[in-house]
């Protein structure tokens, strides 16, 4: 009986196939369903979702903006209070809106997770 011999080059070409033939076209085909999916006020969600590789088979999906997670999972009423500035204000429209803003909240829009599940992560 022949002993099995370890090749750590092995482990790399794995890793490197994996990558190249299942983790990079799974993760961009669901970034790219996300994308069409999010909701185009500005354009600015769906332009910010991205891909980022955490390890051989791991990938991140998803948006840094702030309000991403409240866009995907809706958010309650709340208060928001100007902390460095006079008032709060829209800079695209120039709308002023005063030193204390009550955000109604908003219903939630999936575009992430049908994305995920359409791809079978979920």
């Amino acid at each position: 009986m022949r002993d099995f011999e370890f090749h750590p080059e092995f482990d790399r070409q794995i890793a490197a196939l994996v990558d190249a033939r299942l983790m990079r076209p799974w993760a961009d085909a669901v970034r790219d369903d996300a994308v069409r999916q999010a909701p185009r006020a500005s354009g600015d969600l769906a332009d910010s979702i991205g891909v980022e590789r955490v390890d051989d088979f791991h990938r991140q999906i998803g948006s840094d903006l702030p309000y991403a997670a409240a866009q995907e999972l809706g958010a309650q009423p709340h208060t928001i209070v100007a902390r460095t500035k006079k008032a709060l204000a829209n800079r695209e429209t120039g709308q002023v809106f005063g030193k204390v803003v009550h955000h109604p909240g908003n219903a939630p829009q999936p575009y992430l997770r049908p994305a995920l599940y359409r791809r079978g992560a979920l």
